[in-house]
């Protein structure tokens, strides 16, 4: 599908913040609340906008973030039946399918590494027979660099997540 100035513009509006009213998208796109609101249900019917959602800095709620990586085998069926079991998830914070040298990368918050390692170990347990392969990662600084769209926009990225303070105690 072909977007012309003002979806794009619209799009990289909504990626900047997703929360934004329709009035305030108006006013920066100078153009009328009813446009705009038709342009988004417009996105929305072709699937081009299938949700809105919020970037959450967890370290601010006293969690970190586990990333995994998954090299799985099996129909698709099973690989399915994996993806919906992780996305109902409550501890899964994203998730996506790749096709290379990583089938899934999910992240998963928790307080601490073997909160982490509970979680993971469920995971693993239920579907063990569809992982060839895994790799964690443990982020401690992530930049959220929002997209541009085609269209030249200030810098609006920004950047969550931070070592937490460690009590240090002096050694006599």
């Amino acid at each position: 599908m072909y977007l012309d100035r003002i979806d794009r513009r619209l799009l990289r509006e909504l990626d900047h913040n997703s929360r934004a009213s329709i009035s305030q998208l108006s006013k920066k796109l100078r153009l009328g609340n009813d446009i705009v609101s038709y342009r988004i249900e417009k996105l929305r019917r072709k699937k081009i906008i299938n949700r809105f959602s919020a970037y959450i800095d967890v370290f601010r709620l006293g969690k970190s973030l586990y990333k995994t990586y998954l090299k799985l085998k099996g129909r698709r069926e099973e690989i399915e039946k994996m993806v919906k079991y992780l996305n109902r998830s409550e501890d899964t914070y994203w998730l996506a399918e790749f096709y290379g040298k990583w089938d899934i990368i999910f992240s998963i918050w928790a307080e601490n590494s073997l909160e982490y390692q509970n979680i993971l170990d469920g995971t693993l347990s239920e579907f063990s027979d569809l992982i060839l392969d895994s790799s964690i990662v443990c982020p401690v600084v992530t930049d959220r660099i929002p997209r541009s769209f085609g269209i030249k926009s200030p810098d609006c990225s920004f950047r969550y997540g931070a070592c937490r303070k460690i009590a240090s105690r002096q050694i006599p």
